[in-house]
C-alpha cells in the first residue's frame, strides 16, 4: 500500500493477549527496514523486528491471529465493501486507476504464496498443509486478467502416476537466430509488471539448448568428478561463495568477507550422505521430511548461480541470455530456417505452448503437486514451438542476464520497490516454479534473484554456441 497503515486497538473478536495496540503492522513485514537474516527466525507465532514496536511496549509481538483478523481480514472487508457499494450504480463504477490497484494488490499476494512456502522449506517446517484446494467445485485463477481453469482431482491422481516414471528429457534443440524484441507493452499483453516495459530489439545469434532442465543425476556427475574442489569451473565470486561453506547464507550482497575452507561445499546445500544397503547415495532434504535418496531425472533445485554457472563451464556450455530463454519458450521456427517474425521482429505467445490457460497437464505450478517434482521427461502437452519441455514451472531457471531495466523503464506506482532497488545486483530467472502461482507464471514475466541464493527453487538448462 502506498500509505503506512496504523491499526488501532482490536475490539472484543480477540481473545486475551491478540490486540495489537497500535502495532505498525506494515513495517513488522517490511523487507527494506527488517534485516533479511531476521525472515528466517523459527518463532512459533507471530514475527517482526521490536524497532518497529509502538513507544513504552511491553509486551510481545502480535499474534499471527491478530495479524490475519485485524489486519488482512480487515483490509479485505473495507475492499470489498467499497466495491459491493459501487456496484449497483453505474455512473460509480471502479476507475481503471483502481482497478489496476485491486488487481496489483491481488496479483502482490500471490507473489508471497511462493515466499510463504519457501520459508516452510528453509526451516524445514511441514509443506503446506493447503497442498491441494479442497473445493474442486470452483475454478482455479489462471491469469491476472480473469482466466479461470476447472481441476480435477482424479485427474491429477491419474496424471501424476503416468508423469512420475517420465524419464529423461535427453538432447538438444538448434534454435535459429534472428531479431528478437525483449520486453512487451500493453497492447502486446493484458498485465505487465515494470521490469517487462520497454520493448527493444536484441540481436540473437543461432545457439543449441537441452530440451529439459539439468537433472539430479547430471549433476551428481558434475559433485562426483570434483566439480566444487576445481577452481576452474567457477567464477571469482562464486569461488569466495564456495569457500564460505554454511556461512554463506541468503544474505545477498551483505555477505561476511570471513573465509573458512573447512567448511567449504563439496555439493548443493540441501544434499547430504547417506548409507543405502547399496552404499553411500546422495539424499536431499525437503521441508520437514527425512532426506531422500535423489531421483535422478528430477531437476536439480535449490542451486545458485554460481553452481549453475560452475556446471555449465564443467559441461562445455553455458546458461542461456534471457533473450535466448525466451526464444527457446516462446517463438516458433519460420520457414525461412530464421525465427518466425513480423514487422517487429520475432513473433511470441504468452506461454510455452501458445496463448491458452496453464493447465497441471501443461506445466507444474501452483502447488497442486505438493511441492512435489516430475521428471524433466514429463508434460509433453506444454512444450513450447521448439519442443523444449518444461519451461513454465517445476523449477526457476537461472539465466546469464544480470537484471537491469528495459529502456525508458517507469517504476510501478504505488509499489516502486518491485524491482529497481535489485537492479544490478541480481540474475534474471525465468519460467516459474512448482510454487508460483499461475497468474505469476507467464514467458514473459522477469523475476530475479541473489546469485548467491540457494534456499529458492532454482534449477536450470544449458546452452551451446553453434
Amino acid at each position: 500500500m502506498a500509505a503506512r497503515l496504523i491499526l488501532p486497538d482490536i475490539d472484543d473478536m480477540h481473545p486475551p493477549g491478540t490486540v495489537l495496540h497500535g502495532w505498525d503492522v506494515d513495517a513488522a513485514y517490511d523487507s527494506f527496514r527488517a534485516d533479511h537474516a531476521d525472515r528466517w527466525d523459527d518463532q512459533a507465532d507471530g514475527a517482526g523486528p521490536a524497532a518497529v514496536a509502538p513507544p513504552n511496549w511491553e509486551g510481545g509481538y502480535p499474534t499471527t491471529a491478530a495479524l490475519l483478523v485485524g489486519y488482512r481480514d480487515r483490509i479485505v472487508n473495507l475492499l470489498l465493501a467499497d466495491l459491493a457499494e459501487r456496484q449497483p450504480d453505474p455512473d460509480d463504477m471502479v476507475g481503471p486507476a483502481e482497478t489496476y490497484l485491486h488487481v496489483y494488490g491481488v496479483l502482490h499476494e500471490h507473489w508471497h504464496v511462493e515466499d510463504w512456502l519457501q520459508t516452510r522449506q528453509t526451516l524445514g517446517w511441514p509443506a503446506s498443509p493447503h497442498s491441494l484446494p479442497g473445493d474442486f467445485s470452483q475454478p482455479a485463477v489462471a491469469n491476472a486478467w480473469g482466466g479461470t481453469f476447472w481441476l480435477d482431482r482424479e485427474f491429477l491422481a491419474e496424471e501424476d502416476i503416468d508423469t512420475t516414471a517420465a524419464g529423461p528429457a535427453e538432447g538438444l534443440v538448434d534454435i535459429p537466430g534472428g531479431m528478437y524484441m525483449l520486453g512487451a507493452d500493453g497492447a502486446a499483453q493484458p498485465w505487465l509488471f515494470d521490469a517487462e516495459r520497454g520493448v527493444h530489439a536484441v540481436t540473437v545469434a543461432p545457439f543449441s539448448i537441452s530440451v529439459g532442465a539439468v537433472t539430479n543425476i547430471e549433476f551428481e556427475n558434475f559433485v562426483e568428478s570434483g566439480g566444487y574442489s576445481d577452481r576452474r569451473w567457477w567464477c571469482h565470486e562464486g569461488w569466495r561463495w564456495l569457500q564460505r561453506g554454511s556461512s554463506a547464507m541468503n544474505v545477498g550482497q551483505h555477505e561476511v568477507d570471513a573465509i573458512d575452507t573447512s567448511k567449504a561445499r563439496v555439493a548443493p546445500r540441501y544434499w547430504e550422505r547417506v548409507v543405502t544397503d547399496a552404499g553411500r547415495k546422495w539424499a536431499a532434504k525437503s521441508f520437514d521430511q527425512p532426506a531422500a535418496i535423489l531421483e535422478p531425472h528430477k531437476p536439480v533445485v535449490h542451486v545458485s548461480w554460481y553452481e549453475a554457472s560452475a556446471y555449465c563451464r564443467w559441461a562445455g556450455g553455458r546458461l542461456p541470455t534471457e533473450a535466448e530463454w525466451e526464444v527457446a519458450a516462446l517463438c516458433s521456427p519460420g520457414s525461412d530456417g530464421m525465427l518466425q517474425s513480423d514487422s517487429r521482429g520475432a513473433h511470441r505467445r504468452l506461454y510455452p505452448w501458445g496463448d491458452d490457460y496453464p493447465t497441471p497437464d501443461r506445466c507444474n505450478i501452483d502447488g497442486y503437486r505438493g511441492g512435489r517434482l516430475l521428471d524433466v521427461g514429463a508434460l509433453p502437452a506444454g512444450d513450447s514451438a521448439f519442443g523444449c519441455r518444461q519451461m513454465i514451472g517445476q523449477v526457476w531457471e537461472w539465466t546469464s542476464t544480470a537484471f537491469y531495466p528495459y529502456p525508458g523503464f517507469v517504476p510501478d506506482f504505488p509499489y516502486r520497490e518491485n524491482s529497481s532497488p535489485w537492479f544490478g545486483y541480481r540474475k534474471v530467472v525465468k519460467g516459474g516454479c512448482w510454487a508460483t502461482s499461475a497468474p505469476i507464471a507467464r514467458g514473459g514475466y522477469r523475476h530475479s534473484f541473489w546469485p548467491n541464493m540457494d534456499a529458492v527453487f532454482t534449477g536450470f538448462r544449458i546452452v551451446y554456441d553453434r
